[in-house]
């Protein structure tokens, strides 16, 4: 099944809103049933369930949950544990039955399809989700996952980044960094900060207001204690609080990335990793002339604009609630690559609708805010449509996104 996609089926479906009286009933052989829902097989696995009836309304609203925390899947009532499709007898009041108690028992609610079958000349009842924009949810208290055939009680910390991505905004920029104070804070840096954004974005804050009021100002402060977004952004030492907040670059011979021809780590506010990681790039990429210009033809082979985008689009939405690093990849001089743990939001934002219009969702929200008010990023979701035209311009392949294994990258070949 496509992650975070699920095709309307050509029959009603059911909500707590409707009473429907006449459904369609569908006659499927189980090759069309697959087809049907992007189904890989006739077997439980990460993406289909079977339940005997709905009697077990409890271990069926578990597994709606965990469907949709995970990557969606498909549950279907009448089937036995071997596989055997034995039916069950279905009417519009069992549909609004389990429609009103997954409706109970979950938090955010969940609303999957529900919907009625003949499989192999039996009645089944099939419950459908995608993977959800809203996760975490519950059900009956406990965020589930689904991993292999099981459903799982989700671990603390991914229950918390999800959370964090589910409230737009509520990354690890908002967590309260224990013990730090204003001592931590460069407030030389603060103040031109704030001069710089009164400039570009019209921040409207006295530059020599007090360092905890701009630190409010900007959200950066709970409870009047600093957050690590207070110490990413302006702090003298990031790394003493965040240790894998840095910025690792390297670049290789070839492609089998066995020879490092430069390497460097950036460990500084995330303004120093950006202002570096773009030095880097200049450094270990060669100019090219422009012979249509006039005056100074010579610039990067890929667009410094490019560049400036797509680090910064790497700093803002990593999840620094992990403890890998982010990487900045040059090999050669062929290609450029920017990695960072996190996921994409999807299935708002995948990596197949980056360079469709889309919402800025951005985890850190008010990382996000800073590196608007300096004029580095905008907000509406442009940068990689931005980034993809730029590239365009020089004749070059759009940037590439992949979203696996809790790592998002993005990759430009030159």
């Amino acid at each position: 099944m496509q992650a975070g996609v699920m095709h309307p089926l050509p029959c009603i479906r059911f909500s707590i809103l409707a009473d429907v009286q006449i459904i369609k009933i569908l006659l499927m052989d189980i090759g069309s049933f697959l087809n049907h829902f992007q189904l890989t097989a006739w077997q439980e696995s990460e993406e289909l369930e079977w339940k005997l009836s709905t009697r077990e309304s409890k271990d069926i609203t578990q597994s709606v949950t965990a469907f949709a925390n995970t990557r969606g899947g498909v549950l279907v009532c009448g089937v036995k544990d071997n596989g055997e499709i034995v039916g069950q007898d279905i009417s519009d009041a069992t549909i609004r039955e389990m429609t009103q108690t997954i409706l109970a028992n979950t938090q955010e609610r969940l609303y999957p399809s529900i919907e009625r079958f003949t499989l192999e000349g039996k009645g089944v009842l099939v419950f459908s989700i995608s993977a959800s924009p809203l996760r975490p949810h519950v059900a009956y208290g406990r965020p589930y996952l689904r991993v292999g055939s099981s459903n799982v009680v989700m671990d603390q910390s991914e229950y918390h980044r999800l959370l964090g991505a589910k409230s737009n905004g509520g990354g690890a920029d908002r967590d309260i960094c224990e013990d730090a104070s204003l001592e931590d804070i460069n407030i030389d840096k603060l103040r031109r900060f704030v001069n710089l954004a009164n400039e570009r974005r019209n921040l409207n804050v006295p530059l020599f207001a007090e360092p905890l009021e701009i630190l409010e100002s900007l959200e950066l402060v709970r409870g009047g204690l600093l957050t690590k977004g207070a110490i990413l952004l302006f702090g003298k030492e990031p790394t003493k609080w965040i240790p894998s907040a840095e910025l690792r670059a390297a670049q290789f011979k070839d492609d089998t990335r066995d020879i490092f021809l430069s390497q460097d780590v950036f460990r500084g506010d995330l303004f120093d990793q950006f202002e570096s990681a773009i030095q880097f790039v200049k450094k270990c990429l060669p100019l090219q002339i422009d012979t249509s210009k006039v005056g100074n033809r010579a610039s990067l082979k890929i667009p410094l604009t490019v560049v400036q985008e797509l680090v910064a689009n790497a700093l803002v939405h990593r999840d620094y609630r992990d403890a890998a690093s982010s990487y900045l990849n040059i090999i050669a001089e062929d290609s450029f690559e920017i990695s960072n743990p996190g996921t994409l939001p999807a299935p708002r934002v995948t990596p197949e609708t980056m360079l469709l219009p889309h919402p800025s969702i951005p985890i850190n929200r008010r990382i996000a805010r800073v590196f608007f008010l300096a004029g580095i990023i905008e907000q509406w979701g442009e940068g990689a449509r931005r980034a993809a035209r730029a590239l365009k311009e020089r004749a070059l392949p759009e940037p590439v996104w992949s979203s696996e294994r809790g790592t998002v990258s993005v990759f430009v070949h030159l």
